[in-house]
């Protein structure tokens, strides 16, 4: 009996991802209005600009944007946020303005970036994107298809792995656009809510955001969709293991 539920627990520990510590750049709850703590202990702690304000999130709190493109989270450039392949994951709950909507990005002036995300002014529909070879190089851009402006919690995720870029909604591939060049560096900031040097605001709610040094997998993915950052990236399959073994032993 042992023998099987072993085997069994051996199964799911191998169909559990791992998401290597390592790869974290920085993970931002969305807890405090004051002090946007990297929860990651990387150091990559985020300066509220502005007035955010706190509200119920999709898990604990979230941080409410007013559309002001003064009210944002900075985070202060250093070598480590500047990435070649890349993961950010995000809750949003957002409501429509008449421009574009800037969930993330690392850029000086929104014209070379190394990573972002944007809602299209039109279709309001997400993508991930960055530069390469120059300011406003976009040629690979693919776009998402779910409107996201709908006052509705949406999971965003956009990832780069030296192959291609792609761009989820809710846990699915909503665009993905081949490309193998590498992203452009930048000395700007990192901000959440913004962009640096344009008047792309966001108009709502952004809870449980993350940064990674490399390209997640679908499963990864869904994992911190379904779990919540604190869950997904805490446990480890040896950790789970060993709490599994020990409750085997019980039998």
């Amino acid at each position: 009996f042992i023998s099987l539920m072993f085997t069994v627990l051996m199964i799911n520990i191998q169909s559990y991802a791992k998401i290597e510590l390592k790869s974290i750049v920085g993970i931002w709850l969305m807890e405090d209005d004051k002090n946007v703590v990297d929860m990651s202990k990387n150091g990559n702690n985020g300066e509220v600009k502005g007035k955010l304000e706190l509200a119920n999130g999709k898990f604990g709190k979230a941080l409410k944007y007013p559309a002001q493109k003064d009210s944002f989270i900075e985070i202060k450039h250093n070598d480590s946020l500047n990435l070649t392949t890349f993961s950010f994951v995000m809750w949003v709950k957002l409501q429509p303005t008449n421009t574009y909507q800037c969930v993330i990005a690392k850029t000086a002036d929104g014209l070379t970036e190394n990573y972002s995300g944007y809602l299209m002014d039109s279709t309001k529909v997400f993508w991930t994107r960055f530069t390469s070879g120059g300011a406003t190089k976009w040629q690979f851009q693919k776009f998402g298809t779910t409107p996201i402006t709908d006052d509705n919690w949406h999971h965003l995720a956009g990832t780069y792995a030296m192959q291609s870029v792609k761009s989820y909604v809710d846990g699915k591939v909503e665009a993905d656009a081949p490309f193998d060049g590498k992203p452009d560096k930048s000395e700007g900031p990192l901000t959440i809510g913004a962009c640096t040097g344009m008047p792309y605001p966001i108009n709502g709610l952004i809870d449980e955001v993350a940064l990674f040094n490399v390209a997640l997998t679908s499963d990864d993915i869904k994992r911190i969709m379904e779990s919540g950052l604190q869950l997904a990236l805490s446990v480890t399959p040896s950790a789970k293991l060993t709490t599994a073994w020990g409750n085997i032993k019980k039998f």
